[in-house]
C-alpha cells in the first residue's frame, strides 16, 4: 500500500509501520529459531503484554484506515449490501443461526 499512493504523509507512515512490524517479526523468529542473538522483542500481535500490543494495535489501525481510503477501497465499500450489520428491530442482522429457545436444563 505504501508504493500506491500519492500523498508523501501516508507512503512513508505505512512503510515506516510495515518495516516496524516485519523486523519486529524477524527479529523475535530468528532469536527463537537460534539465528540471532536474543533480544527481548516480541513477537507482533501474538506476545503476551499489553505495553507492546498497544502500539502495535494503533499502527495496524493506522494501516487500516489508509487501505480504506484507497479508490478499490472505496468502490468495494459502496458496493456493499446496504443495511448489513445495522439494528433491525431488537436484533442484529447477522449470519448466525437461530437457536431455539429450551427450559432451562434442557439440552
Amino acid at each position: 500500500m505504501a508504493g500506491g499512493t500519492e500523498d508523501p504523509f501516508v507512503r512513508f507512515a505505512a512503510g515506516g509501520v510495515t518495516t516496524w512490524i516485519t523486523a519486529q517479526a524477524v527479529i523475535n523468529i530468528g532469536a527463537v529459531l537460534g539465528l540471532l542473538p536474543i533480544a527481548g522483542v516480541p513477537l507482533p500481535l501474538f506476545s503476551y503484554g499489553g505495553s507492546a500490543l498497544l502500539p502495535t494495535m494503533f499502527a495496524v489501525g493506522l494501516l487500516i484506515a489508509f487501505a480504506r481510503q484507497e479508490p478499490a477501497a472505496k468502490a468495494a465499500l459502496a458496493m456493499r449490501r446496504p443495511g448489513w450489520g445495522k439494528r433491525v428491530g431488537k436484533r442484529w442482522k447477522s449470519m448466525r443461526r437461530r437457536v431455539k429457545k429450551r427450559p432451562s436444563g434442557e439440552r
